[in-house]
């Protein structure tokens, strides 16, 4: 099941359809599950591990990432492309 404190005050009828429609996924380490300047728009709940969001000094080089916050279970990302759908402004990686 799908676990995040942001969804707290939803119903249990709309977690349902939210499990219904997600679609897990599992990530090695050192993986970029999303990269800065892409145009898609997944969101993400995290259910096991961490991730690190990369910030890169100069943009296409990714050697000059450095890290600004690290999510862990349950936390959610991805959700500002989900919602207006301009290109990423981070990488995120395992």
């Amino acid at each position: 099941p799908i676990s995040s404190p942001i969804l707290h005050g939803l119903t249990q009828k709309e977690i349902a359809e939210l499990e219904r429609i997600a679609e897990s996924r599992e990530f090695e380490a050192g993986v970029d599950i999303l990269r800065e300047g892409e145009t898609t728009d997944d969101l993400f709940v995290i259910q096991e591990g961490e991730v690190q969001v990369l910030k890169a000094e100069k943009p296409g080089e990714k050697q000059q990432d450095f890290s600004i916050a690290t999510f862990s279970v349950g936390d959610i990302f991805g959700e500002i492309a989900f919602v207006d759908h301009l290109p990423r402004s981070s990488t995120v990686q395992t």
